[in-house]
């Protein structure tokens, strides 16, 4: 989001206690409770880490890799990153 030069709003969560730091339940916020949420201006919310960076290249264009092949290796390496790498974290 940074950079795509896109202006929003950062609220950090406690994932131990389920608490945001302005007081709401992360829960209800974002029932998986350990991906990030963003929640767009139509109150639309989006948690998967790949969804978010789909949507922020939606929104600059020139962050997309260019041609069909690269897109794809994209996307790839994020299923790869997201579901091999990063259970070891758990």
């Amino acid at each position: 989001m940074h950079e795509a030069g896109m202006k929003f709003d950062r609220v950090k969560a406690d994932l131990k206690n389920k608490l945001t730091e302005d007081g709401r339940k992360f829960d209800e916020i974002n029932p998986k409770s350990y991906v990030p949420a963003v929640e767009l201006d139509d109150g639309h919310r989006l948690t998967e880490n790949i969804a978010i960076l789909n949507w922020v290249v939606k929104q600059a264009a020139s962050l997309a890799p260019s041609g069909d092949e690269n897109g794809l290796q994209l996307i790839e390496m994020l299923a790869f990153i997201s579901t091999e790498i990063h259970k070891q974290f758990g």
